[in-house]
């Protein structure tokens, strides 16, 4: 038999984990709108969503309560996930969409800038070769 105490601790651990887990679906689903995952990449990565979830329940509970399955983790789990969505979802979309867009933008600013870098050592090398071949002639 399983004290109060600690199906109480386990029900919050796993109000925890739902917020966590709705957290990173978060992040993958704002990742996926950007369009850069194509169907494989995507089935394998919600496939190993699925994996990485179960697997952390499944740790949760033999930490809190060694494993026993009740309905009230299954509640904790839901519990959580409402509550995150309800209180955090929009705000960590919009905020990491944000951060995501300004990285994508900072990179295509690098690759910007080390194709001009190429073209001009290019150019130089060119002008250069054909200098040589002047010379030679």
């Amino acid at each position: 038999m399983i004290s109060l105490e600690v199906q109480i601790r386990t029900f919050a651990y796993m109000i925890l984990l739902g917020n966590f887990l709705a957290f990173i679906f978060d992040i993958y689903r704002v990742i996926r709108s950007f369009g850069l995952l194509g169907d494989l990449i995507t089935k394998i990565i919600d496939f190993s969503f699925c994996i990485l979830a179960g697997t952390m329940t499944f740790v949760v509970l033999l930490k809190g309560n060694v494993g026993d399955v009740r309905f009230y983790i299954f509640i904790g789990l839901a519990v959580g996930i409402l509550l995150y969505n309800r209180l955090f979802s929009k705000f960590v979309i919009r905020y990491f969409r944000l951060i995501l867009e300004k990285i994508i933008i900072f990179i295509k600013q690098i690759l910007k800038l080390i194709q001009k870098l190429y073209n001009f050592i290019k150019r130089g090398l060119v002008a250069f070769k054909e200098k040589i071949t002047e010379l030679k002639t």
